[in-house]
């Protein structure tokens, strides 16, 4: 009888692993993806990727009101489209449309006050090191 109770608890616990490994399947849409992914192939990680987008949030809250308050008047009219990782973490692409004939005008002001930017985003961002800001001015109503 004991050997009996045994294999049921077995059968028990393999039917609950079953489950889980189907419940996994079903829930995770790029399972299959991370499991066979060529070989070499960068798996990323969720979590990372979720911290990355939180910092590109705020690095784009952080520029967007430092813009506004620097003063200069010739960055008045830039607002920030959207902050990317270029590659990673460490350096974030800056999207900032302008209007297009103040366009060399905002590109002067924002190389004098790219220093500043990232010191502010610097005291907003609670990193070891603060990212490497790649600003990238394009005309107003470019994609």
């Amino acid at each position: 009888m004991e050997h009996h109770d045994r294999s049921r608890a077995r059968r028990g616990r393999r039917s609950h692993i079953e489950r889980s490994r189907r419940s996994q399947l079903d829930s995770s849409d790029d399972l299959v993806e991370t499991l066979f992914a060529p070989i070499g192939a960068k798996r990323t990680d969720p979590r990372v990727e979720r911290k990355t987008r939180q910092l590109c949030r705020v690095v784009l809250e952080t520029v967007s009101l430092a813009l506004g308050e620097l003063g200069d008047p010739r960055l008045e009219d830039v607002v920030v489209l959207d902050v990317e990782p270029a590659p990673d973490s460490s350096r974030l692409a800056v999207r900032l449309s302008v209007p297009a004939g103040a366009l060399a005008d905002a590109e002067l002001a924002l190389d004098g006050v790219r220093a500043r930017l990232r010191a502010l985003v610097a005291a907003d961002v609670h990193r070891k090191r603060a990212p490497e800001l790649a600003l990238m001015l394009l005309p107003a109503g470019a994609p």
